[in-house]
């Protein structure tokens, strides 16, 4: 990590454990990062979405034992799934457990997460050592940003710390669901290499 990412790094861990916004890239796209176990850092984020936001806000979590601690159940194809692809560009959707922020999961009793691939992102979960926002940095029904330099001015302005930076892969991740019988990809992901 160069200096100038190693300053940024060291704000925006203050920023988030202040319950502040951050908008950096993921190995996706740029997202918003607070903490999404915090009512009040999950509502920052959806008044930065928009009043029409009401879709569930997906979690990136800094290693794989956080998820326990999030959901009701870690079945193991889900369990697999996620030590074979993780970090990267999957997120695994299991059940919600009780006591989330309901902004966070729009009511439902599902809860969408990840484990990001190499970004900034990475770096900033991993230090805060805590589960954080992943939603992208746009205004709901705007398209979504893979660079720093593209965020909608009006979002730029609402968060707490803009890390200039730039998502390798610029494309959401895959979703899928593993609450049912069998797991459902909700939405195909970025081609990527095969699990390691």
């Amino acid at each position: 990590m160069s200096r100038a990412g190693a300053s940024y790094l060291e704000e925006a861990v203050e920023v988030v454990r202040s319950g502040g916004v951050v908008a950096v890239a993921t190995d996706t796209l740029v997202g918003l990062l607070a903490l999404a176990t915090s009512a009040e850092s999950v509502a920052r984020v959806v008044a930065i979405k928009g009043p029409e936001r009401q879709s569930p806000i997906p979690v990136l979590v800094p290693h794989l034992d956080v998820v326990l601690d999030l959901v009701e159940d870690f079945p193991a194809e889900a369990r697999a799934r996620a030590a074979a692809e993780w970090p990267g560009a999957v997120t695994i959707v299991l059940s919600a457990r009780s006591g989330l922020p309901q902004a966070l999961t729009a009511g439902l009793p599902t809860v969408g997460l990840r484990l990001p691939g190499p970004s900034p992102a990475l770096d900033l979960v991993r230090a805060v050592s805590a589960p954080l926002t992943g939603t992208s940095a746009n205004r709901t029904g705007s398209p979504a940003v893979a660079a720093t330099a593209d965020l909608d001015p009006e979002v730029a302005a609402a968060v707490d710390l803009v890390w200039p930076s730039e998502s390798p892969l610029g494309t959401p991740s895959e979703v899928v669901d593993f609450t049912g019988e069998a797991p459902r990809v909700i939405r195909p992901g970025p081609d990527r290499e095969p699990p390691r």
